[in-house]
């Protein structure tokens, strides 16, 4: 969960568990996307599309549902 998935070891079949992880947990399956997705934050081009874009992600991790989450986002 907390690599990236390039860096998932095949020798280890690190990407099937992770793939049966996300499968299996839905709660968990919506952290690791939201995690993914709130990387982009590091590529927006100034101040004003960053806070656009958090206001966005904090959106999606509302929608998601997950309590964690939800009570984290505000």
């Amino acid at each position: 969960m907390l690599k990236n998935k390039s860096n998932l070891n095949d020798d280890y079949g690190e990407k099937e568990r992770l793939e049966e992880a996300l499968n299996i947990n839905k709660a968990l399956a919506a952290a690791y996307y939201l995690k993914e997705a709130l990387k982009l934050f590091w590529l927006q081009k100034d101040k004003t599309e960053a806070k656009k874009f958090l206001g966005q992600w904090i959106a999606m991790a509302k929608a998601s549902r997950v309590r964690l989450i939800v009570n984290w986002s505000g």
